[in-house]
């Protein structure tokens, strides 16, 4: 109750205009490269969570292989990790503790069992990074689900404690239903760690080209979930650091697999 209530109190004053003299220590800590973004002055933003979820140069996050449908990018600036079943999630993420696989999709019955045999790519954002996110494929948007929940961490430690963090977070769940006829795709932003909100920016109907913009978060860490109901093809690297617990920082947009089209 205490964390819920820090975390509403604070997503609050980031919304108050007095909150930009903090932008100025913060780019400075985190030493923010502004010339990526398309207001490069703190004092072009009118609140922190103006500036928290800036918008960047599109020139600064190209799309790798706009026209080939079977190249999968990055969902956000992020630290990458990735799995070929949902199996390897339990035991590299948090060790047989209480993931909940059901409880992030909300119980719906119909959805797990088109993504259980599937591929999942775990997104995860820290404060400083540029926090929009970006479809990493293209399609249609079937359904938009908003779950309210409480805002836990992301962070490995909170991941792996006996909180089902990933099932208990503020979230919105956006069905991609893809263009090319290679599965259905969920698409989970989780909210966590101060943020008190998650803004979803296309609606249900929505066609996606690869890169689209999503929706952003509010201030604090976050987290974008990704499961495919057909199995992915990672990019050797990402593979191999994945396999030994690690995960690879990336910008948005950058190719990170492709649809295995032997498995289809």
């Amino acid at each position: 109750h205490e964390l819920l209530t820090e975390s509403i109190h604070m997503g609050h004053e980031k919304n108050k205009e007095k909150s930009v003299k903090g932008i100025p220590d913060f780019i400075k800590f985190f030493d923010i490269d502004m010339t990526q973004f398309q207001k490069e002055k703190p004092e072009n933003f009118r609140t922190f969570n103006d500036f928290f979820n800036r918008e960047v140069k599109a020139e600064k996050r190209p799309i790798a292989s706009p026209n080939d449908p079977n190249v999968i990018t990055s969902a956000a600036d992020c630290r990458l990790i990735v799995f070929n079943s949902l199996e390897e999630t339990k035991d590299l993420w948090i060790k047989g503790k209480k993931f909940s696989f059901e409880k992030l999709l909300n119980h719906d019955t119909t959805l797990t069992e088109h993504f259980r045999y599937g591929s999942v790519a775990n997104f995860r954002l820290s404060p400083q990074d540029y926090h929009r996110f970006h479809s990493p494929v293209a399609g249609t948007t079937e359904r938009i689900t908003t779950v309210g929940g409480t805002l836990y961490s992301v962070q490995p430690k909170a991941i792996k404690s006996e909180i089902d963090v990933l099932g208990e977070n503020e979230r919105d769940i956006i069905i991609i239903d893809r263009a090319y006829g290679i599965g259905k795709v969920a698409y989970v932003a989780i909210g966590a760690e101060k943020v008190g909100r998650v803004t979803t920016l296309r609606k249900e109907g929505a066609t996606l080209m690869k890169g689209d913009e999503l929706g952003y978060f509010s201030y604090g860490g976050s987290d974008v979930l990704v499961l495919f109901e057909k199995k992915v093809k990672w990019d050797d690297d990402l593979m191999e650091k994945s396999l030994n617990g690690m995960d690879t920082l990336l910008n948005v947009n950058e190719r990170i697999g492709t649809f295995d089209l032997a498995e289809q």
